[in-house]
């Protein structure tokens, strides 16, 4: 009897609970420099809080996270518009770690200053 090919298997799965794994970018592809701002957002558990620090640090970038006032409060597309705008004002770089904004993505205004970096993780991994 032949033996299982795991790497398979496990590819199988991971196509399975994260359907956009091949279309995911790898992070060395990504001109990061290039923008002025980027927005690191995704599902809770997904590693936002890791990689906007991460980010923020390499790129030397200003880093706005969740908890922090100006992207805070109960309207996150309002405070997202607010954080832009000070940014833009103060001709600041900055990361901005914001997973409530995925919900609001599709009202996100589209200007060349601004990477969305949506993180997916397999959610077998928060399993563990």
């Amino acid at each position: 009897m032949p033996t299982p090919d795991v790497s398979q298997a496990y590819r199988s799965l991971l196509r399975r609970v994260y359907p956009l794994f091949d279309e995911a970018e790898k992070w060395d592809a990504v001109p990061f420099e290039r923008y002025d701002v980027i927005l690191v957002t995704g599902p809770q558990r997904s590693g936002t809080t890791w990689a906007a620090c991460a980010l923020a640090m390499q790129l030397n970038y200003t880093l706005f996270d969740e908890r922090h006032p100006i992207t805070g409060g109960n309207d996150t597309l309002r405070a997202l518009q607010r954080t832009f705008a000070y940014l833009r004002v103060r001709g600041e770089r900055a990361v901005i770690q914001s997973p409530m904004s995925t919900k609001d993505l599709h009202l996100l205004p589209v200007w060349p200053g601004l990477l969305v970096a949506f993180m997916a993780r397999n959610c077998i991994d928060v399993f563990r």
